[in-house]
């Protein structure tokens, strides 16, 4: 008799012990599941945080000669600004206010942005500028191509 009973002793024993091995594995599935979902909505949260930081950024472009001939045009050579949707451009002349003023810009074409001296206020033969030129986006701007480039003024 004492057999019987030692033998339904370590049954019960032993479903006790599988009973709590799966009551762990069922809490460890779920833990694990559950920061499986956290990470994911972080992981979107970041992407779409960096998405408008990289839409938002205005990348300036970068001058790589100028012509600054006082009876025609000013002609700037540029590698545009590798920022979407990018507007236009404005050009600013030895650090002042960048031309044209308000919402409107210059237009590029082929890498050549191109305006009257006069406008701009390139009118002494021989005098030194430094030209810089800023991107637009949605009304905002880059900060100025840097270095400046400068050009002597020439006929």
């Amino acid at each position: 008799m004492v057999l019987k009973n030692k033998k339904g002793q370590s049954s019960l024993e032993y479903m006790l012990i599988i009973g709590g091995a799966l009551l762990v594995a069922i809490i460890v599935i779920t833990v694990v599941l559950s920061l499986g979902n956290a990470n994911k909505d972080s992981a979107e949260s970041t992407n779409q945080d960096y998405q408008y930081l990289i839409d938002s950024t205005i990348i300036p472009p970068i001058i790589t000669n100028v012509d600054c001939n006082i009876d025609s045009n000013i002609t700037i050579y540029l590698n545009t600004s590798t920022s979407k949707n990018i507007s236009g451009y404005k050009i600013i002349v030895d650090d002042f206010l960048p031309y044209p003023s308000g919402l409107d810009v210059i237009y590029e074409t082929s890498g050549v942005v191109s305006q009257n001296a006069n406008s701009l206020g390139i009118n002494t033969v021989g005098q030194i500028y430094n030209i810089s030129i800023v991107a637009i986006k949605n009304n905002s701007s880059s900060r100025p191509s840097m270095p400046s480039m400068s050009c002597k003024a020439h006929n």
